[in-house]
């Protein structure tokens, strides 16, 4: 566990999302493991703003200039390139005819989603087997960035894999997994 947790602390700091993989921590109460991924994540990321330089403050600040930059091109315009796979993108595809700027919508929207997700997670979520948590987590990986590209769903492996498996012990035991034909016939 606690080699999980430093490998998504250090994926944590290169892009914020797999952070809520760390969430897999709480209903087992692995509450050292999910500090321990945090701090993991903090210290890389203070790190490698160090060696980035000249000061971790003028790094961040130009770290979080170029983010802003790309927000300001191209999350929020009316153009849809590719395949998008996030929930600002199925909104720009709806105002397209309207040609309305999703922007002011999403800085709403985002927030009502994360606590939504949040709400949902240990409403409901937490109860559930490890491979639906990771399942739930990943799609909320891919859909809640204002913006994402193909590779976003690269993240779908480790929860398909997980499934196999869930399938494979199933048909060893003899039992059937409520939900498991159509997710994985999703996952087509």
């Amino acid at each position: 566990y606690n080699t999980a947790a430093v490998l998504w602390g250090l994926f944590g700091c290169i892009k914020l999302y797999p952070l809520l993989m760390l969430a897999l921590f709480i209903p087992p109460r692995r509450f050292k493991q999910l500090a321990l991924g945090a701090i993991t994540a903090a210290s890389a990321m203070l790190l490698s703003l160090w060696y980035t330089g000249p000061t971790v403050l003028m790094a961040y600040k130009l770290s979080r200039g170029a983010v802003e930059r790309f927000m300001g091109i191209y999350p929020y315009s009316a153009r849809i390139e590719g395949s998008e796979h996030s929930f600002l993108g199925l909104i720009k595809l709806l105002l397209l005819p309207l040609h309305i700027n999703s922007e002011h919508i999403w800085h709403i929207l985002s927030p009502t989603l994360a606590i939504a997700m949040l709400a949902l997670y240990f409403w409901r979520v937490v109860r559930l087997p490890v491979a639906n948590q990771l399942l739930f987590l990943t799609v909320g990986m891919i859909a809640l960035p204002p913006y994402s590209f193909d590779y976003t769903l690269l993240h779908l492996y480790a929860p398909w894999a997980v499934l196999i498996l869930v399938a494979i012990d199933a048909a060893r035991m003899g039992v059937r997994v409520s939900g498991l034909t159509i997710t994985m016939l999703l996952f087509a």
